[in-house]
């Protein structure tokens, strides 16, 4: 049995192939390879017996069918493993594959297709730039193109986008590759200790995050910035979840440098610290998870004094009050409070706020006073 496209349908310059005349095996007739290069609609496929010539008034034709686009992905074939420092070149290798069936595509010159592979970070950073040949055309041999010498100039968390275009313009493909790129000083660093740490900010997770190029992008962002603020330690196993925006990392190294990262921590939740991200300006909140235990935030950082807009607005009660107390009282009470100041000896302690840290060393308090500007 033969089959053929019948002539007018589907897309005029498709070729069909593969098998096209099979031999009846047990009776049944099985071609199992057949392909067509174009997509389109309408097509219609007739089956003829060609032996015995008896035989050849029977005829089969299917009903018109569409031929898609075969749907494609873009897969890692081959990289550069082990660590990856600042400023070190490595390579990535990229080959195309059958996103339903995972089937490599060996043949990628269908059609005279020829194909183009271009990389990037998902968004710019303030810490590093990606360097090296980013863009590459496919070996039409190989069905694969290579990225020889890729290279980070500074260290953290990164996030490439590998595009993949043909020509004709029939595929447009996009994939992205996570990496952790390390200070040199952090290979064969000794590590004591590791903690699961998690931090978040309190807004809207969808509005800031609306979708995954933006999820990827903030990822990018918070953990480089945090990696580079706090170098002392290697930042690993980091991702970010719904919940609020919820960074979730493992901090290992040095028991002394963990400790001091985690207060370093507080310091930038106290003082406010601002991520910037497109139109948003981002503080974390008063929350953090240590080791994977869960605590209230002022077990590890301490009570820290009330900020001065809450000052300012007890300032103005206070002022309000006085404009209202009957003028005697005004009197006695500018006399107790200058014999307070003038009179009574000076052995109080200035306006100061004592903050006790929680336990960061294994066996040790740590304290810190804060006091305000005279």
């Amino acid at each position: 049995m033969m089959v053929s496209v019948r002539q007018g349908t589907g897309h005029p310059f498709n070729i069909l192939s593969g098998i096209l005349e099979v031999t009846c095996s047990d009776g049944w007739f099985n071609f199992s390879d057949l392909a067509f290069s174009h997509t389109g609609i309408g097509y219609i496929l007739d089956f003829n017996i060609t032996y015995p010539t008896q035989a050849e008034n029977f005829r089969l034709a299917t009903e018109p069918f569409r031929i898609a686009e075969r749907k494609l992905k873009i897969n890692i074939y081959e990289a550069t493993s082990g660590d990856i420092t600042t400023d070190s070149q490595f390579y990535i290798m990229l080959n195309l594959l059958d996103s339903e069936t995972s089937e490599t595509i060996t043949d990628i010159s269908w059609r005279n297709h020829t194909w183009t592979a271009s990389v990037s970070m998902i968004s710019p950073s303030n810490y590093a730039t990606l360097g090296g040949t980013t863009t590459m055309s496919f070996d039409t041999y190989t069905g694969r193109v290579m990225f020889p010498d890729l290279l980070f100039t500074g260290f953290g968390f990164f996030c490439l986008q590998f595009r993949v275009v043909s020509d004709p313009p029939d595929y447009n493909m996009t994939m992205k590759h996570k990496m952790i790129i390390k200070h040199p000083k952090h290979i064969d660093m000794i590590v004591e200790e590791t903690y699961g740490m998690m931090v978040k900010f309190n807004v809207d997770f969808n509005e800031v995050l609306p979708d995954v190029d933006k999820h990827d992008a903030f990822e990018q962002m918070i953990l480089t910035n945090n990696a580079n603020m706090l170098p002392d330690v290697l930042f690993s196993n980091a991702s970010i979840y719904e919940g609020s925006i919820v960074v979730n990392f493992t901090m290992s190294g040095l028991s002394s440098d963990l400790n001091s990262t985690v207060y370093s921590l507080c310091e930038i939740i106290y003082n406010e610290t601002s991520y910037e991200f497109y139109s948003y300006s981002l503080k974390l909140s008063p929350y953090m998870i240590v080791k994977n235990e869960t605590y209230e935030f002022e077990y590890f950082c301490g009570k820290f004094p009330d900020d001065k807009e809450e000052e300012g607005g007890m300032e103005l009660v206070v002022k309000v009050t006085v404009v209202v107390i009957p003028l005697p009282i005004v009197g006695v009470a500018l006399f107790l409070f200058i014999w307070r100041c003038k009179v009574k000896p000076k052995t109080q302690t200035h306006d100061v706020r004592s903050v006790t840290l929680g336990t960061l060393h294994s066996n040790a308090e740590q304290s810190v006073t804060l006091g305000y500007p005279a």
